[in-house]
């Protein structure tokens, strides 16, 4: 015993050592890692600032460099808003003041996890600690990056020593914490439920409940719906990030590195076969789960099992995981800790000793492992972990097996095994035609890629210069706007990233915004190669910069607490001290986040989020009037072509952004890009037909490529004459009115308005967006302008008023050079069968 006990404190120091060394130490002293991410949204709630584009990654690497935290990339994809909270009390510290600070505190609750665990196993201080500083690399890469996962260890602990002590209901709430700070402990919700732990399972479930209307109090409804419709899907699937890399080490990146090719980030599968990876990934995550809950032993049972059992379940949560990074291991420690106090006192030293040495083994440094040639059949060689996690959770499903009476269970409760095979079977058919929908199309832009560059995270924000494409890339090292030709921009220091290049055909220059403190708009002159270009700063305080086509205007973004105005500022045609007579458009309380010139600076189009999602907006660049563009839904990233006739942007529908154009004479639009994934940032080549956008499909979210189509684009249509006026009706009902022909596509109607039949009435058209149509008038004192009018479609079907919302200001010629300020009415309309 004596000898047993000295060769454990030895193994124990040996690995507290390894810890402290590889691990806590580097963590000290070093702030590049993945706590910034934390650590800028902590700050920016601490200040107030609104997060409605927390989860659009330029605007956050914007605010990485604003905190000052140097270069490196930064995304709080896919991380939840609540898990920022746990850093908010340290945001006002230096970052690494906050982060060593973080680093106490993992420590601390990893003593208290230890404690928990001790308290419901048998296996003394002594080797619970050993079990914990087993996981070699998880412990090491959870301090060195500062991740979250600690704390959903501490709670999940928590979790089962509130409910062996007797508080369930305190159990299942600690569980719900857990939940907030990562997802994929909401699945022991299907845990208590399996147990017929009603208590815990009212707990868990209220908890979630408060946490999220306290997350939606707290952050407000926009950004928690940009979550839910947009970033957990994707997480679904493994396609938040990099979703072939090897070192995620899980199922999904597995069949998706071997099954589906891609252009840049795998070019060389082990098979390019869709179909089958449609198949079988949601066959292997049905695989992974419903055998757990079903070896799940309901009600009460004795302590060993019941440990077991929390172990097995904690184990199959990370294989089920679709991206399994080396912190998230640490979850293992609780599988490792309660099977081998379980098997052990069930007198199973070899099954004890087998999960032990599959729990080491898993938890070594793989990441050293070869990962730079995983094409072909190599790819097989670098998922080492996936593979000992998977025997982990064989070995503890066999076991559980075992310990369940598996073979009585299928004999006894025939019945049980039927519906869990037939939940199998409704769980994976359902996942598979979902992954079928979602794989039709992805894959058609691969013949459009424009550009492959080695080592680039992403590209995007094409602008069309006089000679070559810019467009920003991001690397490791941060985000830089390069150029067609490789010629790629320097920042001026303290500058450490760059975005937005604007310019124009027949232009002498770029301008770009290069973020640090503070964010400046530099001009960079396009000078003859093997010359050095000159350049100066534009603009100081300034974001998001947008030339007009002739050269002579500027607008850009400044942000006044986290919300954006829209500056314009005329241009020098040379270099030289800029102008200070900048004025602003539009003021914060639209939040404005971009914007284009129209040809010939007759106007300009924005994109604001006045209440929360971005839309689409006119300035009148003469009278300085606003309204809102003719394109309904959330929309982004506008783009004049050249001869002015169409815009392209971006809408989003169902959480997916495609690719529109719209002709502006007609506001007849057609989709340019389709596909269950996200296509941006849409700019005009020279000859106004051929869009170069940004488009993330078959790829991890906002990790974009660029690619180029050329469009069969609708020709304008003239519009017809003012219709003819039907006769008034003894004054009691509106007049209708009958067009002679109406012009233009379905969803392109016109409609006719009138005064009411005791006034003179006059007929203006207007044209129709889906489910809604813009009735104007002309300019009348006000109370005129609150009568009631009666509204009718003069061809089947006719529609009827359904709500009226006043609008100031409205366009009435669109495309023909002519923009009266009229005031009118929007009314939303339905199907009726008369004109009454």
């Amino acid at each position: 015993m004596t000898r047993n006990r000295w060769a454990e404190n030895l193994l124990l120091g040996l690995l507290v050592g390894f810890f402290v060394h590889q691990g806590f130490r580097p963590a000290w002293k070093n702030f590049n890692t993945d706590f910034r991410n934390y650590f800028v949204a902590a700050r920016l709630y601490r200040h107030h600032i609104p997060l409605n584009r927390i989860y659009d990654l330029a605007w956050f690497h914007r605010q990485k460099d604003h905190a000052g935290l140097g270069r490196g990339v930064g995304t709080y994809i896919p991380l939840t808003l609540l898990s920022a909270l746990p850093i908010a009390p340290l945001a006002e510290f230096s970052p690494l003041t906050a982060k060593r600070c973080w680093l106490v505190i993992n420590a601390m609750l990893l003593a208290l996890t230890a404690l928990f665990l001790e308290g419901v196993t048998h296996l003394g201080w002594r080797r619970v600690l050993i079990v914990i500083f087993l996981a070699l690399q998880p412990l090491r890469a959870l301090f060195v990056e500062g991740q979250m996962h600690m704390l959903v260890l501490f709670f999940l602990a928590l979790s089962l020593w509130l409910i062996r002590r007797g508080w369930p209901v305190a159990g299942g709430v600690s569980v719900a914490l857990a939940a907030g700070l990562k997802i994929f402990p909401a699945l022991f919700l299907a845990f208590f439920l399996r147990k017929k732990q009603w208590r815990a399972l009212l707990g868990a479930a209220a908890g979630m409940a408060i946490l999220a209307g306290l997350s939606i109090y707290l952050f407000g409804w926009e950004v928690h719906r940009t979550y839910l419709i947009q970033i957990l899907p994707a997480m679904g699937r493994g396609d938040h990030i990099d979703p072939y890399a090897p070192g995620w080490n899980s199922a999904t990146a597995f069949l998706h590195r071997a099954l589906i090719g891609e252009p840049d980030l795998n070019p060389h599968p082990l098979l390019q076969a869709p179909a089958l990876y449609a198949i079988l990934q949601p066959l292997v995550q049905t695989a992974i789960f419903v055998p757990v809950v079903w070896l799940l032993t309901p009600g009460t049972i004795d302590a060993e099992h019941e440990n077991f059992e929390w172990g097995a379940f904690a184990a199959m949560l990370l294989a089920l995981s679709t991206v399994t990074g080396s912190y998230h291991l640490c979850l293992l420690i609780l599988t490792a800790t309660l099977a081998l106090d379980s098997l052990l006192a069930m007198g199973q030293r070899k099954q004890a000793a087998l999960v032990t040495a599959m729990y080491a083994i898993t938890c070594l440094p793989w990441g050293h492992w070869p990962f730079h040639n995983a094409d072909g059949w190599r790819m097989l060689l670098v998922f080492p972990r996936l593979y000992s996690l998977m025997a982990l959770l064989a070995l503890l499903n066999w076991n559980l097996f075992a310990q369940s009476g598996g073979k009585v269970r299928l004999r006894a409760h025939p019945q049980e095994a039927i519906c869990f095979g037939c939940l199998f079977l409704v769980m994976s058919s359902a996942g598979t035609l979902q992954t079928f929908r979602h794989l039709g199309g992805l894959f058609e832009n691969y013949s459009h890629r424009i550009f492959q560059h080695q080592g680039s995270l992403l590209n995007d924000e094409p602008i069309v210069g006089t000679q070559r494409l810019y467009f920003r890339l991001m690397r490791l090292q941060g985000m830089r706007v390069d150029s067609s030709d490789g010629e790629e921009i320097e920042p001026i220091p303290p500058a450490t990233d760059e975005f937005h290049p604007a310019t124009a055909s027949g232009l002498g220059s770029i301008w770009v915004e290069q973020a640090g403190p503070i964010s400046n708009i530099v001009r960079i002159s396009i000078l003859p190669a093997n010359t050095h270009p000159s350049s100066q700063i534009e603009v100081n305080n300034g974001e998001q910069p947008s030339v007009s086509a002739d050269g002579k205007w500027l607008a850009f973004v400044r942000e006044i607490r986290g919300r954006g105005q829209l500056w314009i500022k005329p241009l020098a045609a040379t270099y030289g001290p800029p102008s200070g007579d900048e004025r602003e458009a539009v003021d914060d309380s639209y939040d404005v986040w971009e914007a284009a010139f129209e040809p010939g600076n007759r106007r300009l189009i924005f994109v604001a989020a006045p209440h929360g999602q971005p839309e689409l907006f006119f300035l009148d660049l003469q009278t300085g009037n606003i309204y809102p563009a003719p394109i309904p839904g959330i929309a982004r990233y506008p783009a004049f072509s050249p001869d002015g006739q169409w815009l392209a942007y971006s809408r989003c529908e169902c959480g997916v952004w495609n690719v529109y154009a719209t002709l502006l004479s007609t506001n007849a639009g057609q989709q340019v890009s389709h596909g269950d994934c996200n296509s941006i940032s849409p700019t005009w080549e020279a000859d106004s037909r051929t869009i170069i956008y940004a488009t993330d499909c078959a790829r991890g979210l906002a990790l974009t490529a660029l690619a180029s189509i050329k469009l069969t684009l609708l020709a304008p249509k003239s519009v017809t004459p003012a219709p003819e006026v039907a006769q008034q009706n003894n004054g009691n009902r509106a007049d209708c009115l009958k067009p002679r022909q109406l012009a233009g596509p379905r969803e392109n109607m016109f409609l006719l308005l009138t005064q009411t039949a005791i006034d003179r009435f006059e007929a203006v058209e207007s044209a129709v967006f889906p489910g809604s149509v813009q009735l104007l008038n002309r300019p009348r004192p006000s109370d005129d302008l609150r009568r009631a009018f009666k509204v009718m479609e003069c061809r089947q079907p006719p529609l009827r008023v359904r709500e009226r919302v006043h609008v100031t200001q409205v366009n009435l010629g669109a495309g023909n050079g002519h923009t009266p300020n009229l005031s009118g009415h929007f009314f939303q309309v339905g199907n009726v069968t008369d004109c009454k």
